[in-house]
């Protein structure tokens, strides 16, 4: 009888090396972003901006005052509110300047919150003219002064001195009802905010509307109003992750397999909408349940990333591992 013979292939030694180089890549992959984790967790003072030495502040993009009205939820009374305090409803100075301040931590909806309230119908109605101008940090009033002359004259402006400035933006706003939006306000210098304040007082009955993350902001600006944001329900955070997380899938994907684990997820965000809207575009691209359940169990939520106001952290982390 005659024997067969066995025979087997040996892997090539290119792609066992292949294989291991991608296995070593993943684990360095993994360990760098646990050294992350960890430096963010050692640093969480840090990024709650509380420390008396010079803050770090964190990157944002550049905002406008354009805004996709579908994915906001939960601010309905807020809105009305600011409404009725840049309308004269609530502010007993109508001949005069007034400042109206949205207060919040990162990720809260203030920015959002300004931008309904400067594209609602009866703020275009009632002011003359509506700017907005993205403020952070440092402070410039000539950058600021600026801005108000380009977004008044629908054109470059070509000046650089402060004093010009003002004297144009005053030819400008003169016996003018205006609304000035001030997204994102950090300094607490008053001699730089008087300079830009001073410049706008002779607009009889306008309104300035700023945001921050800081109540000296607002002290320092002397407010007539001050609107503190809180978070969003559990039913309204659900209901934003859901819009945008399940928008382009079928029923039998939102309702009974990916749902559950989506509450989950949200959940963790503690009511913080900019965070879950991060989060619903993140998961719109995942489209397994092992991959939800990967994000749900990630190791990115041992630490308190929204309470520090670091939202932005966990998606560039989540996505790192999950690349």
């Amino acid at each position: 009888m005659s024997k067969k013979k066995v025979s087997f292939c040996m892997p090539s030694p290119c792609i066992c090396f292949k294989q291991v180089a991608s296995r070593l890549d993943i684990a360095l992959k993994i360990k760098g972003i646990k050294q992350q984790l960890d430096v963010i967790a050692s640093e969480k003072t840090d990024f709650h901006f509380v420390s008396s030495r010079s803050e770090e502040r964190p990157q944002r993009l550049i905002t406008t005052s354009a805004i996709d009205i579908s994915e906001v939820y939960g601010q309905d009374m807020d809105k009305k509110i600011i409404l009725d305090h840049l309308l004269g409803k609530k502010c007993q100075e109508k001949s005069s300047l007034c400042i109206v301040s949205i207060v919040g931590t990162g990720g809260m909806g203030k920015t959002s919150l300004a931008q309904l309230a400067y594209n609602h119908s009866e703020v275009k109605a009632h002011f003359d003219g509506r700017i907005w101008v993205y403020v952070f940090d440092p402070f410039d009033p000539i950058r600021v002064c600026r801005a108000i002359v380009e977004a008044l004259q629908k054109k470059p402006c070509n000046l650089y001195d402060l004093e010009a400035v003002q004297q144009e933006i005053q030819t400008c706003i003169f016996g003018k009802k205006f609304l000035l939006v001030l997204d994102d306000v950090w300094t607490e210098d008053y001699q730089l905010w008087e300079q830009l304040k001073n410049t706008l007082l002779c607009g009889a009955g306008s309104r300035i509307l700023a945001t921050t993350r800081k109540e000296s902001v607002v002290r320092m600006m002397r407010n007539m109003y001050k609107h503190l944001l809180g978070e969003l329900s559990l039913e309204q955070s659900r209901a934003l992750f859901h819009q945008i997380a399940f928008s382009e899938r079928s029923t039998w994907e939102k309702e009974e397999k990916l749902k559950e684990i989506g509450e989950k997820i949200v959940d963790k965000c503690k009511g913080l909408p900019l965070a879950i809207k991060n989060l619903g575009n993140l998961m719109r691209f995942k489209n397994n349940k092992e991959e939800w359940e990967d994000v749900l169990n990630n190791e990115v939520w041992r630490l308190d990333v929204f309470d520090v106001g670091i939202f932005y952290v966990w998606t560039y982390i989540i996505n790192l591992i999950m690349s």
